[in-house]
């Protein structure tokens, strides 16, 4: 990593001020990760988050389904 030269104290202030900017909005994009990951994690939301992944899975796969639906049917009429 190059080191920077600078030539005023003017200059190295005003780094100070941008990287002081940049640490509060890293903390800021951290504090909101987390209460996302905490909220995505509540009982009800994963339990529906879980439901929806799982019916669309089903839906998606077309052999999974006949053999749903077959399996159904053999249950039910025999």
């Amino acid at each position: 990593m190059e080191r920077k030269k600078y030539s005023s104290y003017d200059e190295i202030n005003r780094e100070l001020e941008i990287l002081k900017v940049q640490k509060e909005l890293d903390y800021r994009r951290l504090v909101y990760a987390v209460e996302k990951t905490r909220d995505d994690l509540t009982p009800g939301v994963f339990t529906s988050g879980v439901a929806r992944s799982i019916g669309s899975f089903f839906t998606r796969s077309g052999t999974i389904q006949n053999l749903l639906i077959g399996f159904i049917f053999n249950r039910l009429f025999k």
